[in-house]
């Protein structure tokens, strides 16, 4: 069966399971650092993080995700970075009767600093997008298909513990539960800045591909 079940039925059609996520952090455990899978896209949890998630399946209400094929910018500082975008009523759930993995997390903020739900190519087409961050100035800008879709006001440096004040580690988290999907990072190319200011990333190029996503659950 396609798509999702009960109330993860995506308006946009066949979603897929789950996504993928771009992860600047300094977690005390450092390169091994890896949080939840499933709807948390390997993330979840990563203390001292952001992520840009490319989030390819509609988890609804529990972590108020608009759709199946929305991309966010998401950080709770120092804390454990949640994919819940929504805080409401001191909780991060959209329903505070429903079930949450998060009973005892209080929150005072959205943890979604930006996110992207319209507009959008179809994450789950099985063509090759080409995704472009560009993080200078205390910006953080996101392209997509060479179409600006993210320009974001953001100090890492003040929002993160970095090492030494700019360094952290990169790289990519996923995550799937009850379906499966092929992502498949083609390509991937980092340009440095060295000027302070900008902190450690300049320019990272992202190519990642999609591809036969197929929901397992029926």
């Amino acid at each position: 069966m396609w798509g999702g079940i009960g109330p993860d039925m995506d308006p946009l059609g066949p979603d897929g399971s789950d996504g993928f996520a771009f992860v600047v952090h300094n977690a005390a455990a450092g390169a091994s650092a890896l949080g939840l899978g499933a709807g948390g896209l390997g993330y979840m949890y990563i203390e001292n993080s952001l992520a840009v998630e490319f989030d390819t399946h509609m988890n609804q209400p529990w972590y108020s995700d608009p759709n199946g094929n929305h991309i966010a910018v998401q950080s709770r500082g120092l804390q454990g970075n949640l994919p819940h975008h929504r805080c409401s009523g001191g909780r991060y759930t959209n329903a505070p009767g429903a079930y949450t993995d998060l009973p005892g997390v209080p929150c005072t903020t959205d943890a979604a600093l930006a996110m992207v739900a319209d507009g959008l190519p179809f994450l789950n087409d099985g063509a090759l997008h080409l995704a472009r961050i560009i993080y200078q100035d205390q910006r953080l800008r996101l392209h997509l298909d060479g179409r600006q879709i993210i320009d974001l006001t953001v100090d890492l440096r003040s929002l993160l513990s970095l090492h030494q004040g700019q360094g952290a580690y990169l790289g990519f988290t996923a995550g799937a539960r009850g379906g499966y999907q092929y992502t498949d990072i083609s390509n991937v190319d980092l340009e440095v800045v060295p000027e302070p200011s900008t902190w450690l990333l300049g320019a990272a190029g992202i190519a990642a591909g999609l591809l036969h996503r197929l929901k397992a659950r029926a």
